[in-house]
């Protein structure tokens, strides 16, 4: 962004002259006749000669600065608030119920939180067999066997080298792959199709001897699909390549972004906690339940009541703010980042360090200026995610147990298709700053006359992204067993050091793939509206780009619209006037 707000080479709204402006060749770069040229239509033409018709779309424009769907932001901001107020208010109060009477609250909780509520009901009953082990273990222990017991123990270092080496060797060997993943995208790509045919192959293979039928039937079949699957986009990888550099290098060029998105897991455990704490705090108050008569408690065993109807409508509004609140974060991060890519694609300049303008911009405008966009489609995926989480809750009641299954797939599928949907529509209000309904009808009717096939690369290197976060997780498990080795841990501690190495090197990776797969998005929107100017910032990638799409989709639209506007964004009146001259 410029700082008058605008994508330098991006028509704006409204420029600073208050006309609209309009779309002309001029400076700083023009687009002339044989660079036009370059550019083929589905007609096999020449895009300048006029012959064929344009797409029809219309290209997106940075909007002015402004806050856009503001009642679904201020609506996230209440109920943020009234979470922080319960948990402050009632959260002791809870805690002590759980402690005084965890069962009661435990048999509440449980059609509501299934597996998960029986924690609060065997929390204290674990902490005092540890306490007692503990005691146990420090008074009724032989001399002889403390020394035996002292020989398997390592040294004090040991947990603190193992947590340290965890939490450094993921972002590194991360970096590392940034890299490696450059210089051979496409390779890694073909071996991410590779493994999962050789993986159900084997799988194959084991059930097979094993006498395990059915199962040996599915995993056939599923590596024959995969074989087909994989011979029908094999030609396709060399631009999934091609966008994979590409985010990549852009990424590279502007690190900063990772911390937005390593920040999102402090703030989604923090968030965790405070809801837990507002959670028990509310549960465990009066209103919540209904009193039931004596003889029925006496009866049934519990004294506690319940859960009224009252109670029930305020369960389902703290699931929809569990869900709206980690979706809200996650669109936040996914925002951001394509409003970076975008800069970086029309502006390099202003993209080009590690906590460059474009990232501290666009962490900016997605917490101010789109945040309620951001909220509105973060609220469609919450609402669903709890009348599914609803429907699991019921699925043992064999009342009706086939229509609720049904249902419950159902909700799955349309739960997939509001996520993807919000994917794509969060990439152009980071892009453009649109509201979130206009946003998702731009870049569908973009996409849709672009050909949606080419959406297919995304899931090429996604595949292979969990591919690399896979062997980081390796390596990392290697680095702590060495590390913890060195300070002299032995047996199930080298196992523990192995685990911890493991799922922290996977799930910090994780972290750094997931940015760069909204990258590749945010790479697909760009370069299928505006390749120009691609090609003009980036010549080298552009020219990479251009070669493998022609590859792949030998059919598809790519032609560049003809808009060009000088640095700083927006077109002057003097510009205008030129234009019409």
């Amino acid at each position: 962004m410029s700082s008058k707000g605008h994508y330098a080479g991006v028509p704006s709204s409204k420029d600073d002259s208050g006309l609209t402006p309009v779309a002309s060749p001029v400076e700083p770069f023009q687009i002339d006749d044989e660079e036009e040229g370059e550019f083929t239509n589905d007609g096999g033409s020449s895009a300048g000669a006029g012959l064929p018709s344009p797409p029809q779309w219309t290209k997106g424009t940075v909007q002015a600065p402004q806050y856009r769907d503001v009642w679904f932001a201020v609506a996230f901001v209440v109920q943020a608030l009234a979470v922080f107020g319960a948990a402050v208010g009632l959260g002791a109060a809870g805690l002590s119920a759980v402690q005084d009477g965890g069962g009661g609250l435990q048999r509440r909780l449980e059609p509501y939180l299934g597996d998960r509520g029986r924690v609060l009901e065997s929390f204290d009953d674990d902490a005092a067999q540890f306490a007692s082990l503990y005691d146990d273990d420090n008074t009724n222990v032989s001399p002889s066997a403390s020394e035996t017991a002292s020989e398997g123990v390592p040294s004090e270092a040991f947990l603190p080298l193992v947590i340290l080496a965890s939490l450094a060797s993921g972002p590194a060997l991360t970096i590392v792959a940034l890299g490696y993943m450059s210089r051979n995208a496409a390779g890694l790509i073909e071996a991410s199709l590779y493994l999962s045919i050789g993986l159900n192959a084997f799988a194959f293979l084991v059930a097979l001897v094993t006498g395990l039928l059915p199962s040996a039937i599915i995993h056939a079949i599923f590596a024959v699909i995969l074989v087909l699957y994989a011979k029908s986009v094999w030609h396709r990888i060399p631009y999934a390549a091609a966008n994979l550099r590409s985010a990549i290098t852009a990424v590279r060029s502007n690190m900063g972004v990772a911390l937005v998105a390593f920040g999102a897991v402090p703030a989604t455990m923090v968030w965790f906690a405070v809801w837990t704490f507002a959670f028990i705090g509310v549960m465990s108050t009066d209103f919540m339940r209904e009193q039931i008569d004596e003889e029925d408690a006496s009866v049934g065993g519990n004294d506690q009541g319940e859960i009224s109807a009252l109670g029930g409508f305020v369960i389902f509004m703290f699931l929809l703010s569990f869900y709206w609140t980690n979706q809200v974060i996650n669109g936040v991060v996914r925002t951001t980042i394509a409003g970076v890519i975008g800069t970086w694609w029309f502006s390099p300049l202003e993209a080009s360090s590690f906590c460059s303008s474009a990232v501290r911009d666009s962490l900016s405008r997605s917490t101010t200026y789109s945040f309620g966009s951001i909220c509105f489609g973060s609220l469609i995926v919450a609402i669903i995610q709890v009348m599914r989480n609803s429907l699991e809750r019921a699925r043992n009641d064999r009342n009706g147990g086939m229509l609720r299954c049904i249902a419950h797939c159902l909700l799955v599928w349309i739960e997939r298709l509001a996520e993807y949907f919000n994917k794509w529509a969060f990439i152009y209000v980071g892009l453009y700053g649109y509201s979130y309904v206009e946003a998702g009808k731009n870049v569908m009717t973009l996409f849709k006359e672009r050909g949606w096939t080419a959406i297919i690369s995304d899931n090429l290197v996604n595949r292979m992204l969990a591919l690399v976060s896979f062997a980081i997780g390796l390596i990392s498990a290697f680095v702590c067993v060495l590390v913890g080795f060195i300070a002299e841990g032995k047996g199930g501690w080298l196992g523990f050091a192995a685990l911890l190495g493991f799922f922290m090197g996977l799930f910090l990776s994780l972290i750094m793939m997931g940015v760069l797969s909204s990258s590749v998005d945010a790479i697909i929107v760009c370069y299928a509206e505006a390749p120009a100017e691609f090609r003009e910032n980036h010549p080298e990638l552009h020219a990479e780009m251009e070669g493998t799409w022609s590859a792949a989709w030998p059919d598809a639209t790519l032609t560049p619209v003809a808009v060009a506007v000088p640095l700083g964004g927006g077109l002057t009146g003097s510009d205008q006037k030129r234009s019409l001259d």
